[in-house]
């Protein structure tokens, strides 16, 4: 699980800007002809560009490769559950395409993140990329993995990537953006200058990208059981097949001290408040298999563990550690954070077709702290149908 600042697959810096003067299309076009050029002085961003205008980076981006062997063809910077190593490990990846008709060893060229090529990592000897084919290399940080093991992670956020030949020449720098969790972007077809992004993406094979829709499974708003005795729950509480019939319910924002739409109960002494009450929230998935991502918003003050079908997927504000009905939240949440909602990606694998459970236990910072909030928003992601 990864917290986010706001969920990677609503507005990414979609597609990379190329600064290649290199891949062409497999048509015969040069690369001049087809490939987006950067303006220096444009005062343009990254992010967002015309077809034919490239956002800029350096006055000093070097000149690069006209006739490439090879290039970059596919990355995926933030993985989480949709890929894994020769290791069984899930790692960020990058993904190489030939144009050659011959097998090509990789000894001595290099790749490296930013625009000055410092640090270059260079690639092994007899480390082979097959005629017309791809070779994934593997950025997780371990170079002792293996060939195909680099000794750098891409940054989450985005950044530069470049490759260079075994003169130390640059052959491709590329830029880009926050593409989210588990999002891949690449060329499309592969070795064009066009690129696309989608889930998952197709590490060692031809680049396929498919349109995904959202499915809003738990809103805000949505109705809650709760029970805000003070009492002792223990673990039962959390599974699915816990019957909360005697529970109180109502919509969420529930909590006291606050705007919230449910007002639930501290107890008889305002200055001893219970500090943990409970909520559930059940839902209904069809095809929970076709889940590709699981984003949740989740606003709590002051402290919270969040359950997904009797599996805990998130703390905020908690210790580590066993925690009962007498643990306090780690700090006191003031101000705007009141009214933060963080966004994390959850494993769509811990879904299951027909009833699923949400439950939260919300923990005071201390018997006197003056309220608490608690509010979720749960968002799928599927490929749409064709």
């Amino acid at each position: 699980m990864k917290k986010r600042s706001s969920p990677g697959t609503d507005a990414p810096a979609l597609l990379c800007a190329l600064l290649l003067a290199a891949c062409t299309s497999g048509q015969g076009d040069s690369a001049a002809d087809s490939v987006p050029q950067a303006h220096a002085d444009s005062g343009e961003t990254a992010g967002s560009w015309s077809d034919d205008t490239a956002p800029p980076l350096d006055s000093a981006i070097p000149d690069l490769v006209q006739e490439p062997s090879l290039c970059l063809n596919e990355l995926m910077p933030l993985a989480r559950y949709s890929q894994y190593d020769d290791h069984g490990e899930v790692s960020d990846w990058i993904e190489l395409f030939s144009y050659l008709d011959h097998d090509l060893d990789l000894g001595g060229y290099s790749l490296a993140t930013g625009l000055s090529g410092a640090g270059k990592f260079p690639l092994a000897d007899g480390l082979v990329l097959p005629a017309g084919g791809f070779l994934v290399l593997w950025a997780d940080a371990d170079p002792d993995s293996g060939d195909s093991h680099l000794d750098f992670q891409l940054p989450d956020e985005g950044g530069l990537l470049g490759l260079y030949d075994p003169a130390g020449e640059p052959l491709e720098i590329l830029e880009y953006g926050d593409l989210g969790q588990d999002m891949a972007t690449g060329r499309y077809p592969d070795g064009n200058v066009e690129w696309d992004m989608g889930y998952g993406g197709t590490p060692g094979a031809s680049n396929q990208f498919r349109d995904m829709e959202s499915l809003f499974l738990v809103e805000s708003g949505a109705e809650w059981s709760y029970l805000d005795t003070g009492s002792d729950e223990g673990s039962a509480w959390k599974e699915p097949e816990f019957d909360d019939s005697s529970w109180s319910a109502g919509p969420s924002p529930l909590g006291y001290g606050d705007s919230q739409s449910t007002v639930v109960s501290y107890g008889p002494n305002y200055n001893d408040k219970y500090i943990t009450t409970y909520f559930r929230h059940d839902f209904s998935i069809t095809d929970a298999t076709e889940i590709l991502v699981l984003d949740l918003s989740f606003l709590v003050d002051d402290g919270g563990i969040v359950y997904l079908n009797g599996v805990e997927v998130l703390r905020r504000n908690m210790p580590d550690g066993v925690v009962d009905y007498h643990t306090t939240a780690s700090t006191t949440v003031s101000g705007s954070a009141e009214s933060e909602y963080l966004s994390y990606t959850l494993d769509s694998s811990l879904l299951v077709d027909g009833q699923n459970l949400l439950a939260v236990e919300v923990h005071q910072v201390s018997p006197t702290s003056s309220d608490i909030t608690m509010d979720l928003r749960l968002e799928a992601s599927r490929y749409s149908e064709e």
